[in-house]
């Protein structure tokens, strides 16, 4: 399995400066919005607005986990670790799909009760704007993560993001609604199909990284095609 290790650890050199600092600048701006939404969320009464602003500051966290894993994984290889410490970017990455895991879960079980109470007043506005600005935050968080080297890790970050943007989408289309007919159940309804989306992208990333973990075969190599190679070689 020699082979893919390589290819887990290829591109190293600028490739960790770069994802090191790309995910840096993620986490300030995810971490400074996340206070500012919960804040907003919490005066408008929108679970949609401060699911949002939890997703946030748990992912701002995640990022720190990968940020941090970035920076291990440059240490040169010794004696004891003969590959070096590039696997931890993979651990860094399942515990960031555990998190989430976690943050759907409260997703959709805060959702769920808060369908069952009759009323719950909701200030639209502030919502709108608040969501309005958290989607245009998340998308540049993702436009600077897509610049860095894409590793297993940043794509785990990455996803975290899109968690983000789709939170604030529904968000402000919880807002819009509300403004528009007054049905406040569209906040809740919103904030379970967050849940759900989360919770499927993780686990399909978990699943990944748990397949490199136990030293899976890499997708796109056959071993039926590499064992008829070598039979099919001479001597």
């Amino acid at each position: 399995m020699g082979g893919h290790h390589d290819h887990h650890h290829h591109g190293h050199s600028h490739g960790d400066v770069n994802s090191g600092k790309t995910l840096g600048i993620a986490i300030l701006l995810t971490l400074s919005f996340a206070i500012v939404e919960a804040i907003g969320g919490a005066h408008a009464g929108s679970l949609a607005l401060m699911s949002d602003a939890g997703h946030m500051a748990l992912d701002s966290m995640a990022l720190s986990i990968a940020f941090l894993a970035t920076q291990v994984a440059k240490r040169p290889p010794t004696n004891k670790l003969s590959y070096g410490l590039g696997r931890i970017e993979v651990l860094a990455a399942s515990l960031s799909c555990s998190s989430m895991l976690i943050i759907a879960f409260f997703i959709l079980y805060s959702a769920v009760h808060r369908l069952q109470l009759h009323h719950h007043e909701i200030h639209s506005t502030p919502v709108m704007i608040i969501a309005a600005i958290g989607l245009f935050i998340n998308i540049m968080v993702a436009y600077v993560l897509m610049q860095g080297e894409r590793t297993l890790n940043v794509r785990a970050a990455l996803l975290h993001v899109f968690g983000d943007i789709l939170g604030s989408i529904a968000a402000l289309a919880s807002g819009v609604v509300i403004y528009l007919t007054n049905w406040t159940p569209i906040d809740s309804i919103l904030s379970i199909f967050i849940g759900l989306l989360i919770g499927f992208s993780s686990i399909q990333m978990l699943t990944q990284a748990l397949h490199i973990l136990m030293e899976g075969v890499p997708s796109q190599v056959s071993i039926q095609e590499i064992n008829r190679k070598i039979l099919s070689t001479p001597d």
